[in-house]
């Protein structure tokens, strides 16, 4: 995951900082001055979803497809009502931000089944 975060985190960051002016440039300064935070949000959620693929695949690896299936169903509901929460008070701003706040929770929580299913590396003991 190392390499991915190397990889990704410097266009993430220029994205980001630069989504206003990149913005300008391509579909001109009104679009710009509306659209930045969206263009900063799904950056984010396009960074956090690269870093879950990682852990995803790890898991899908080792045969435990059964647990991401498991996490995308107990994701589905909760997201499905933040979603619609977000949508009606903050407009295309909301769905964006529930889909960062999604890619954040789907990146913590492979992270922590792929610890779960993952052997100690060699030459450490297993917690009791």
């Amino acid at each position: 995951m190392g390499a991915v975060f190397v990889v990704l985190f410097p266009i993430a960051l220029l994205l980001v900082v630069f989504s206003r002016e990149i913005l300008t440039l391509w579909l001109g300064a009104e679009f710009a001055q509306v659209s930045a935070v969206l263009m900063r949000l799904i950056t984010v959620s396009v960074f956090l979803s690269c870093l879950g693929r990682v852990p995803f695949a790890l898991l899908q690896g080792v045969g435990r497809a059964d647990l991401t299936a498991k996490l995308h169903l107990v994701e589905l509901p909760t997201y499905a009502v933040l979603l619609v929460w977000l949508t009606r008070a903050y407009g295309p701003i909301g769905v964006a931000a529930c889909t960062s706040i999604r890619a954040l929770v789907h990146l913590v929580a492979l992270l922590a089944l792929s610890r779960r299913v993952m052997p100690p590396p060699a030459g450490t003991s297993s917690p009791a």
